[in-house]
């Protein structure tokens, strides 16, 4: 292809992301006839539907080519320059650059709504498997075709790898939601909750990285989804960060705000183990910033009625490791603050009823290392007491 051919292509893309991807088809493939060059585009077009692919992934995709017409294809894609090699994936495997393939997806979502939905059920089936990377690229296709669903399968993952200390696999979550929000997810209860989830990882795994601005954000998503406890958990988030800024004052309102939310929908449903577990967090809140005020008569007070609640959940389900340590964490917290009180035979009865508890976690999963620190934590805070007490 010569340089005038080149340009005119090139201008004909007009700056268009979407369209200069494609026109990089007909720089390839210049001398091929039309048919090939709109094969490959549309190959293109659908290799930009997950994050990376491969022959197998093409074979599920794409509309039934012969597999001598997939190898191929894929052979043409990976000489394309929007195209890159992508090893993390397996031997072969590549992936559409960013840019492009964001650009691309989003002018089928303008221009082939239903061909990017039918695309993505496929991909969602795909992909869907055990292993953290799959299952994080199914939940980024179901957003796609069933995203109220895909929204809850997004909660239950950040639970359970949280729940795990499974850091690497939050923060790619936390890539695929920011994508998400950045190339339009409808508003609504969904995106109330993407915005929350993303701002939650960001907060427990990169707290630096979260703003008072982001989570209010996330605080006036809720309230516009009229959802009680999505705007109790917002409430909770939003807390945090100003604890963390400093802003007491700020925080003990948030989370007395969510406190009220989560007592009326806990005393409505007493069996709804998440409605009790929201109110045992914001009781949690509650008693840490009147904790740092320096109020240890109140702080006591929000703290044991945290660990009556955490102590019937932890009861309720004896196997969920979270409640366990949700309840070592309140026995923790009361010990601590009669230790502060100067009542040492309390606080080591506390100590040594949250030492029981971590030790049941750590022995269950000898490789959590959170686990193992909080043992030592406990180890320490029982030989702490029985120092003080010349023991």
């Amino acid at each position: 292809m010569d340089l005038d051919q080149t340009l005119r292509i090139l201008r004909e893309a007009k700056g268009d992301p979407a369209r200069i991807s494609l026109a990089s088809v007909d720089l390839l493939l210049a001398e091929h006839p039309e048919s090939a060059r709109e094969k490959l585009r549309a190959a293109l077009q659908v290799a930009a539907i997950p994050h990376w692919f491969d022959e197998k992934t093409l074979e599920v995709l794409l509309d039934g080519p012969l597999a001598a017409e997939v190898q191929l294809i894929a052979s043409q894609l990976r000489r394309l320059p929007v195209v890159e090699p992508f090893p993390a994936r397996g031997t072969g495997a590549a992936n559409v650059h960013e840019t492009s393939r964001l650009a691309l997806r989003s002018w089928m979502k303008g221009e082939s709504p239903d061909r990017l939905a039918a695309l993505s059920e496929r991909a969602k089936i795909y992909f869907d498997g055990k292993a953290p990377h799959l299952r994080i690229e199914a939940l980024y296709h179901g957003f796609t075709v069933h995203p109220e669903a895909a929204e809850q399968e997004c909660a239950t993952l950040y639970d359970e790898w949280n729940s795990m200390g499974r850091y690497e696999e939050l923060l790619g979550l936390g890539v695929v939601l920011d994508e998400l929000l950045a190339a339009g997810l409808p508003g609504g209860a969904v995106r109330s909750s993407v915005i929350y989830q993303l701002a939650n990882i960001r907060y427990n795994y990169q707290p630096r990285s979260v703003t008072a601005d982001q989570a209010s954000e996330a605080l006036a998503e809720a309230k516009r989804s009229r959802v009680l406890w999505r705007i109790a958990i917002a409430n909770i988030l939003l807390g945090n960060v100003l604890r963390d800024q400093g802003d007491l004052t700020g925080a003990l309102e948030a989370y007395r705000a969510s406190l009220a939310i989560a007592q009326r929908l806990a005393a409505q449903d007493p069996a709804n183990a998440d409605w009790q577990r929201n109110l045992s967090v914001s009781q949690d809140g509650v008693g840490n910033v009147l904790r740092d005020q320096g109020d240890l008569t109140g702080g006591l007070e929000a703290y044991r009625a945290n660990l009556a609640t955490r102590q019937r959940l932890a009861a309720q389900d004896p196997a969920n490791a979270e409640w366990q340590r949700d309840l070592s964490i309140s026995q923790d917290n009361v010990a601590s603050v009669l230790r502060d009180q100067g009542d040492l035979t309390g606080a080591l009865e506390g100590y040594r009823a949250s030492l029981a508890t971590r030790q049941r976690l750590a022995a269950q999963d000898p490789a959590n290392a959170e686990w193992q620190r909080d043992l030592s934590v406990s180890q320490d805070n029982v030989a702490s007491v029985l120092r003080d007490q010349g023991d």
